[in-house]
C-alpha cells in the first residue's frame, strides 16, 4: 500500500518550503556576498599596505643612495672643519695624496661624518685603490673602534665584475658584521665606487675606491611595523636571486628562500601578497594568516549564521506546534474511524471548537450515530440472513455424509458381520464426533485429513483395500481451514472416478502456497471426465444457487456445497476449480487465503476429546 503523507507532515513541509528555505537561501546569498565584499575590503587594504612598504623601502634606499654621493662634496678647511663644497670633485684625490697620518685622520673625519648622517649606520668603509694594485682600507664604527678580522671584512664586501665598474649604488645582501669586536648583527651594506671626475673624461675616470655603510636592518623593520604587527604574518624582502635581505623570521635572513616562496604558494592557509621596488630590483613579499586577518569576520559570520539558525528553529518549531494543534482532532477522527471499521458505532469526538474542524467533528458525530441505525436495520438483517443460509448448507452436508457413510456399513454387515462391522462402527463415531462435537466451523487441515483417513478406512473395508491414500500437508498441518471440505471431494473421486474404472485407485492430498493464497489439491487416477462433463460442473459451481436440492443432481451436492461455504466465508476469488482428463484422472483445487490463523502447537481441540 502507497504511503501517504499526513496533514501534519504537508503543513509542515508547506511552511519549510514557502517560508523557511526561501529565507535560508536569500540570508545565506546575503550573507555570503556581504563576507565576499568585506574580504575583498580587507585584502585590498592590505595590497595597499604591501605597496606603500615598497614605496617606503625605495625613499629609504634612495635616502643611502643620497649620503653615498657625498664624498664627492666632501671638504675640509685649514682649521679641520669638514664641511661641503659642491662641484669639487678633487677633494677625495687630495686627501688620499696626504701622507699616512693627515690621510687616515682626514678619512676618519670624513668617514665619521657620513655615520652621523643617519642613525641607522652602525659603520662605514672605504677601501682606496692604490697606482701599485695594492688595497688599503679605512673604518669607522661609532659601536666599535677595532676592527676584529680584516679578512672577514673583504669576504663580507665581495662585488662582482659588473659591480667594480658600476657608477650607480650597489646594495649587497644581508650579512653579519662579526668583523667589529662585540658585533655580531645583520646589516645591509651600501656601497658606490669612486672615480676621479677632476678631468671631466667620463670614458677615462681612474677608480679612486669604493665606499661601504653598513646599515643595520632596523630602518626597514619600522617600515614592515608600522602596517604588519601581527607575528603570525610573514614578510619577506629579496633580489631577483631569491636572496633575503630583511624578514621577521630571523633565520631565513641572508638565505636563499625560493623554495621557502615555492612551499607558500601551495599553502592554501594563507594569502600572499608582493609588490616589487624597481630601481632597486628588491621585491617585498607578504605571508598573511587567513584565520588571523579573517578572525573578525569569521566571528562575524558565526554570529549571523547563529542568528539564522535560531530564527530557523523557532520558525520549524511554531510550525511543528500549530500544525499538531490543527491534525490533532483529524488524528483522532481517524482513530474514530478505525473503530468504526472494526463495528464498533458508538464513537463520538469532543467538540473543542466553533471552526471548520469542531464543524467536521459535529458532522463526524451524526454520521456514526446515522451508521449505527442504518447497521442495526440492514447490515445485521444481512448477517443473520448469511449465518442462516450458512447453516443451511452446512444442514445439507452432514446428513449426506453420514448417510454415504451408514450405506457402506450397512452392506458390510450384510456381506461380513462381525468385528469389522464394529471397527467400522467405531471409525463412523469418530466421524460423527467430528461433526457435531464443536461448534467451531475452523479446524486444522490435519483433522480433515484425519476423518478423510477414516472414510477411505471404511471404503476399503467394503471394497477390499482397491484405495490407497497419499496425504502431503507437513509444512501446514496446522492450518485452519473450514470442516468437512476434504471428504466430500474424496468422496466423489472414489464414486465418479475409481469406482467406474473398476481397478485399484490412488487418491493423493497436497497442499502449497501459491500467488499469495493456500491451494489444496485433491488428485485421484480414476476414469476422468470428458470436456463436456468438466464445463457442464464448472458451470454448476458458478451458479448463484446456493447448493443442489434436485436428487437427480445428487453427485454434485458436495463439491457444490463446499464450493459455496468457501465463496460465501472468503469472497468469489475462492473456492473449487477442476481439472479432468478422460482416463487419466481428475485434480480438484481448493483454494483459500493465506491469511488464516494457523492453530498453535499447544492447542487442544474438542474433537480430540
Amino acid at each position: 500500500m502507497k504511503k501517504r503523507l499526513s496533514l501534519y507532515h504537508k503543513y509542515t513541509l508547506i511552511i519549510i518550503c514557502i517560508g523557511l528555505l526561501p529565507m535560508t537561501i536569500l540570508a545565506t546569498l546575503v550573507v555570503r556576498g556581504m563576507l565576499k565584499e568585506h574580504h575583498k575590503v580587507i585584502t585590498k587594504n592590505y595590497e595597499q599596505a604591501t605597496e606603500y612598504m615598497s614605496i617606503g623601502l625605495r625613499d629609504v634606499l634612495d635616502s643611502y643612495d643620497e649620503i653615498s654621493k657625498m664624498i664627492y662634496f666632501y671638504n675640509s678647511d685649514s682649521d679641520l672643519q669638514s664641511n661641503y663644497v659642491y662641484g669639487n670633485y678633487s677633494n677625495l684625490k687630495n686627501i688620499l695624496a696626504e701622507k699616512p697620518d693627515m690621510r687616515d685622520e682626514q678619512m676618519q673625519r670624513m668617514l665619521s661624518l657620513i655615520q652621523s648622517m643617519d642613525g641607522h649606520i652602525d659603520a662605514v668603509h672605504f677601501v682606496e685603490y692604490q697606482a701599485d694594485g695594492e688595497k688599503h682600507n679605512y673604518h669607522y664604527s661609532g659601536n666599535s673602534t677595532y676592527l676584529k678580522d680584516e679578512a672577514a671584512f673583504e669576504k663580507a664586501m665581495i662585488l662582482s665584475q659588473e659591480q667594480e665598474t658600476s657608477k650607480n649604488m650597489i646594495l649587497l645582501p644581508t650579512h653579519y658584521n662579526a668583523y667589529y669586536y662585540g658585533e655580531n648583527k645583520h646589516v645591509i651594506t651600501i656601497a658606490r665606487n669612486y672615480f676621479d671626475l677632476s678631468n671631466m673624461k667620463i670614458s677615462n675616470e681612474p677608480l679612486l675606491g669604493t665606499l661601504y655603510i653598513d646599515v643595520n636592518l632596523e630602518c626597514l623593520e619600522k617600515i614592515y611595523k608600522e602596517y604588519f604587527t601581527n607575528r603570525a604574518n610573514k614578510v619577506y624582502v629579496f633580489d631577483e636571486n631569491y636572496i633575503c635581505y630583511y624578514s621577521n623570521n630571523q633565520r631565513v635572513i641572508g638565505a636563499d628562500i625560493k623554495e621557502i616562496l615555492a612551499g607558500d604558494k601551495n599553502d592554501s592557509s594563507h594569502i600572499l601578497l608582493q609588490n616589487t621596488e624597481p630601481d632597486h630590483h628588491l621585491t617585498s613579499l607578504v605571508k598573511l594568516d587567513s584565520d588571523q586577518i579573517f578572525a573578525g569576520l569569521s566571528r562575524l559570520q558565526k554570529i549571523i549564521y547563529i542568528i539564522m539558525a535560531l530564527s530557523v528553529i523557532t520558525l520549524t518549531a511554531s510550525s511543528i506546534f500549530f500544525s499538531k494543534r490543527l491534525s490533532r482532532p483529524l488524528r483522532e477522527m481517524m482513530n474514530k474511524m478505525s473503530d468504526i471499521e472494526t463495528g464498533n458505532f458508538n464513537v463520538q469526538l469532543p467538540v473543542t471548537s466553533g471552526d471548520e474542524v469542531g464543524l467536521l467533528s459535529e458532522r463526524f458525530n451524526k454520521m456514526s450515530r446515522e451508521l449505527e441505525k442504518y447497521v442495526n436495520q440492514v447490515y445485521v438483517a444481512k448477517v443473520k440472513q448469511t449465518e442462516a443460509e450458512l447453516t443451511s448448507l452446512r444442514s445439507q452436508i452432514y446428513p449426506h455424509f453420514l448417510y454415504n457413510t451408514l450405506e457402506i456399513i450397512r452392506m458390510t454387515a450384510a456381506d461380513d458381520g462381525g468385528e469389522r462391522v464394529a471397527e467400522m462402527i467405531e471409525a463412523l463415531s469418530a466421524q460423527i464426533h467430528y461433526i457435531i462435537g464443536n461448534a467451531k466451523d475452523m479446524v486444522p487441515l490435519r483433522m480433515e485429513t484425519d476423518i478423510v483417513e477414516k472414510y477411505v478406512y471404511l471404503l476399503n473395508c467394503r471394497i477390499n483395500q482397491k484405495i490407497s491414500l497419499t496425504i502431503d500437508i507437513s509444512r501446514l498441518s496446522n492450518l485452519m481451514v473450514p470442516k468437512l471440505i476434504l471428504q466430500p471431494i474424496v468422496e466423489n473421486a472414489y464414486l465418479h472416478g475409481i469406482k467406474p474404472k473398476k481397478a485399484n485407485g490412488n487418491i493423493r492430498i497436497e497442499v502449497e502456497e501459491e500467488d499469495g493464497d493456500i491451494n489444496i489439491a485433491v488428485i485421484d487416477n480414476g476414469a476422468g471426465m470428458e470436456e463436456a462433463e468438466v464445463k457442464r460442473l464448472e458451470e454448476l459451481l458458478k451458479g448463484n444457487e446456493i447448493g443442489i436440492f434436485n436428487k437427480d443432481n445428487r453427485q454434485s451436492i458436495g463439491i457444490k456445497n463446499v464450493h459455496d461455504r468457501i465463496r460465501y466465508m472468503y469472497g468469489e476469488r475462492y473456492g473449487l476449480s477442476i481439472t479432468s482428463l478422460a482416463t487419466l484422472g481428475t485434480i480438484v483445487n481448493i483454494r483459500i487465503p493465506s491469511g488464516i490463523e494457523e492453530v498453535r502447537d499447544n492447542d487442544s481441540d474438542d474433537n480430540s476429546r
